[in-house]
């Protein structure tokens, strides 16, 4: 049906029709006497339709944008997992076989021994006595990298392999100074030290 609005000009009145109201009852029309066109307010009140393109295509961009966003926030973490990765697979494996050697120093001194360069000792009791603390040096050692790794932040870890450095570079010293093996100086000891320093560089990323 459709709502007529009285707009009195003189003394004559004029019958303006206003939009249809669909099922509006015939009670709700508004009152003639009102001398007044509706109002936007006045009328019936729809929601535009939305198109479930529109729905669809601004969730995907959603979901592509949120994608993007996890990608770029990932990609520096794994990138620094890499990194650090390598080297500390490194320093675990230094440390295992810095302790299995020092398990062989404390069970069997004389015959690890004739492997750290210099001239092998005497085969007596006091001989082993005095080699046995070597043994001791380089379980406490790997210990204490690896506890590093479990406890403690990759620097620290690397701070500590940095020091450590310190017992290899002796050991080739005292080789070198005792008129030991040139070969195994720098091949065994020599070799170890350099790997704890550039695996300890790259911990604490200097390099």
């Amino acid at each position: 049906m459709f709502l007529h609005d009285s707009v009195v000009t003189g003394n004559s009145s004029k019958v303006i029709p206003t939009c249809p109201v669909v099922g509006k009852p015939a009670s709700s029309r508004v009152p003639k006497s009102t001398g007044r066109l509706p109002r936007f307010q006045d009328l019936p009140s729809r929601s535009l339709p939305t198109s479930p393109y529109c729905e669809d295509s601004s969730r995907l961009n959603f979901s592509n944008s949120s994608a993007s966003n996890i990608a770029l926030l990932d990609f520096p973490t794994k990138e620094r997992f890499m990194h650090n990765a390598i080297p500390l697979i490194l320093a675990a494996l230094i440390a295992v076989g810095i302790i299995v050697i020092g398990f062989f120093y404390l069970v069997s001194p004389e015959r690890i021994s004739g492997t750290f360069g210099l001239k092998p000792p005497a085969s007596d009791a006091d001989t082993r006595a005095w080699l046995r603390p070597k043994g001791i040096r380089d379980v406490a050692a790997g210990l204490v990298v690896l506890t590093m790794m479990l406890t403690a932040d990759t620097r620290l870890v690397g701070i500590a392999l940095l020091v450590e450095a310190v017992i290899p570079f002796g050991d080739m010293s005292i080789i070198l100074g005792s008129g030991g093996s040139r070969s195994r100086a720098f091949s065994v000891h020599g070799v170890t030290c350099a790997v704890m320093l550039v695996v300890g560089l790259l911990l604490i990323h200097a390099i």
